[in-house]
């Protein structure tokens, strides 16, 4: 249960902070957030991982909705995958 509702809070606060603090602030994030809600150094590292993963893949999806896939799409082209949506599990794990 802690590890979910790490995952959330991660995700949701770097959300809502990212438009006014620089990339990196993320860190920061996963940091306090699990220092807050303690446990292992791997639950905190994967529900850092899945928390901002999610995130990226949700800005994903809103990017590519708002512009109709015409981006994603190109970039797909270039990549030489079938479609745009493959963009999105590929930025969420670079993410």
């Amino acid at each position: 249960m802690k590890f979910l509702i790490k995952a959330i809070l991660i995700g949701g606060i770097s959300f809502f902070i990212a438009p006014y603090t620089p990339w990196f602030s993320i860190v920061g994030v996963g940091f306090f957030v699990s220092l807050i809600i303690r446990s292992s150094g791997i639950s905190s590292f994967l529900s850092g991982l899945i928390g901002v993963g999610v995130l990226w893949l949700t800005v994903a999806w809103l990017i590519d909705t708002e512009n109709q896939s015409l981006l994603s799409n190109k970039i797909a082209e270039l990549f030489s995958l079938p479609a745009g949506w493959y963009m999105m599990p590929v930025a969420a794990f670079v993410g």
